[in-house]
């Protein structure tokens, strides 16, 4: 951990993130038909994006997406 502390991958703290990032990725799988607001779940669910084409196809895990940042034209296909 960024603390210098040991990983416990049971702390309640990263549980929630890892449920919210969850959430985020079913949103993104739903969004699909609107452009606008499938470019905005994608903001969300990753740490940074450089621009609104970034494509994810579903299905996809991240444990926390927050820690993934992606460039231009970035497409993923799990």
């Amino acid at each position: 951990m960024l603390a210098g502390k040991e990983y416990d991958g049971f702390d309640p703290h990263l549980a929630s993130l890892r449920t919210q990032t969850r959430q985020r990725v079913a949103r993104l799988s739903h969004m699909r038909s609107s452009p606008s607001q499938y470019a905005a779940a994608v903001r969300d669910l990753l740490g940074s994006v450089s621009d609104d084409n970034a494509v994810i196809e579903t299905p996809v895990y991240f444990d926390y997406g927050r820690n993934t940042h992606v460039g231009k034209r970035f497409y993923m296909h799990a």
